[in-house]
Order: C-alpha cells, then sequence, then structure tokens
C-alpha cells in the first residue's frame, strides 16, 4: 500500500449467515426471513467498490481512507493494537529469565544448536527408537522429532526432555500406560 499498489482486489467471498431465530438455535422452528431490500444490496456493493480503490499512502507516511462521490475525507488510516505496547519483547525476557532459573541451556547439545539424539538420525535412513520422522525437507535439521518411549525414560533423561521442550519443539512420548498402574482406555476400567 504504501508502495502505490493495492495487492489482491479480488472480490471477497462472502459467506452469508442466515439468523434463523432464537428457538432454531435451540432445536425449535426456524422463523420467517426477512426479505433484504435492493437499497441493502447497493450499499454493499458500493462498499465493495470504493474499497478496493483509491488507497494511496501520503508522503509522511499517513493513509488517507478513500473518498467516495467527491465528499470530504473519512479520516486516515489508523492501525491499533490489542495487546499493551512492548507485550511480546517482555514476554520473550521472561522467558529467558524462567530459561535461565531452572537452567535449561545446560542440556546436552553440539555446536550446531542441535541436539545429539537427532545428530545420527540427519544422515541416516535407520530410525532411533526415541527419534520420529515428521517431515521429508531436503537440507533440513529438524526433520525429525524427540519421541522416548515413557517405559525408557530415566531420571537423568527429564533434562534432556526440557531442553527439546525449551526450544519449542513438539516431544511425542509413547507407552505412557504402560508405566502406569491400573490406567486403561478400557471402557469397565474407566467407569
Amino acid at each position: 500500500l504504501r508502495g502505490g499498489q493495492l495487492l489482491g482486489g479480488a472480490d471477497p467471498i462472502e459467506l452469508e449467515y442466515i439468523f434463523r431465530g432464537c428457538e432454531y438455535l435451540h432445536g425449535g422452528k426456524e422463523e420467517k426471513q426477512v426479505e433484504r431490500n435492493a437499497s441493502q444490496a447497493k450499499d454493499e456493493s458500493a462498499t465493495r467498490e470504493w474499497s478496493r480503490y483509491g488507497w494511496h499512502a501520503n508522503g509522511d507516511g499517513s493513509i488517507p481512507c478513500p473518498k467516495t462521490n467527491n465528499e470530504c475525507d473519512h479520516g486516515f488510516l489508523e492501525l491499533r493494537r490489542i495487546l499493551p505496547p512492548n507485550c511480546i519483547s517482555e514476554l520473550v525476557c521472561k522467558a529467558k529469565e524462567l530459561a535461565e532459573t531452572f537452567k535449561l541451556q545446560d542440556a546436552e547439545e553440539t555446536l550446531d544448536n542441535g541436539c545429539s539424539c537427532l545428530k545420527h538420525v540427519r544422515n541416516a535412513d535407520d530410525i532411533n527408537n526415541n527419534t520420529r520422522k515428521a517431515a521429508f525437507r531436503e537440507d533440513s535439521s529438524d526433520n525429525f522429532l524427540y519421541c522416548p518411549r515413557a517405559v525408557d525414560v530415566h531420571h537423568e533423561d527429564l533434562r534432556h526432555f526440557k531442553w527439546h521442550w525449551s526450544k519449542g519443539e513438539p516431544v511425542i512420548v509413547s507407552s505412557v500406560l504402560e508405566c502406569s498402574s491400573g490406567l486403561s482406555w478400557e471402557p469397565l476400567v474407566m467407569w
């Protein structure tokens, strides 16, 4: 938009919600529909027409809303936010503090910032039972996920788990029910 071009421009796809009344929402009969009049359809097409054209940026970076039928301007496009200012940077700082507090960086990692458990599967076709191929991208170092079996996990493996988790990687732990006594998805056990 600031480059003088409005990309896109195709007619928007509009899915019209048909309100059939409160009774219908709760399983009752639908109410009679009120027919849309021609002026509503005309207003919608006019709105669609002016919203596609007339957008341009001023020299100071402001973007005035387009004028229709040479009337006075409608003001300026104002970008707003929902979150308070600096929210994301504060969140990143808090995450770093948390990682330092719990010493998540101390887990075993290699020079290329990757985990040693995934290093051997990057160049080999055989897959260790602690990894699972999740993608097939060429020249990528993150095609595999850390997938330990719960029955094979020992206390020292918790640090390894935390390292993957702190990097935002999904971790799939399998065979969890084998470690617990009395847990089952069988209906008789659940009830």
